[in-house]
């Protein structure tokens, strides 16, 4: 039909060709191959492979995602991190309390833009009137509403944010980077905050 006679010139177009192979009462079953070329781009602008050691790290991740939550935990773990996870926003907030009392506050945290009652970005505004600064965070966004989001991001001074799903080499490169800077003090409410960084970075 037409269908398969726009596939045809499509695969031509791609220096591929396509076939079926059919049996009475079968059915048919369709192949085609095509030839791509690699984006040497991406794979230039990101050359990370592996995780530093993140021994001594104490991180904290906050997501409503069950599934999520627990592949990175198990990620940073791996790496030599403690890692202390929540569901809720409410649940992290009693945890950075507690933790600030006992004179071991977390170091990173992970923290999910898009959860129900209070978002990411509350919850840090009230983390930051808590304790008057923020520790080094990872904004995890959805790439739809980056824009809406961005505003408040730069108010707040959240330089570093990656998109959900998350891939391990985004990952890897936010962790790096920020290992690299973890001595460095978050900005002063009131400042402006510095460019955001996203691990790839964002298509324009």
């Amino acid at each position: 039909g037409l269908g398969l006679a726009i596939v045809e010139r499509l695969v031509g177009l791609m220096g591929g060709r396509v076939w079926a192979d059919s049996a009475p009462g079968n059915g048919s079953t369709f192949f085609f191959t095509a030839h791509f070329e690699i984006d040497n781009a991406r794979s230039d602008s990101h050359p990370i492979t592996s995780m530093p050691d993140l021994a001594g790290l104490k991180i904290l991740i906050t997501d409503d995602n069950q599934t999520s939550r627990a592949s990175l935990s198990e990620i940073l773990a791996q790496h030599g991190a403690y890692v202390a996870q929540s569901a809720s926003a409410a649940d992290s907030l009693s945890l950075i309390r507690n933790a600030n009392d006992a004179g071991s506050a977390f170091d990173l945290m992970f923290v999910d833009q898009r959860m129900p009652e209070m978002d990411g970005i509350e919850m840090l505004q009230m983390v930051r009137r808590d304790t008057r600064r923020l520790p080094l965070v990872v904004l995890m966004v959805n790439s739809t509403a980056l824009s809406a989001d961005r505003p408040r991001m730069q108010e707040l001074g959240l330089r570093h944010y990656i998109f959900k799903p998350l891939r391990r080499d985004d990952l890897y490169a936010a962790i790096s980077e920020i290992v690299g800077a973890r001595d460095t003090k978050a900005p002063a409410k009131g400042q402006p905050a510095l460019a955001l960084n996203h691990h790839p970075q964002e298509e324009s």
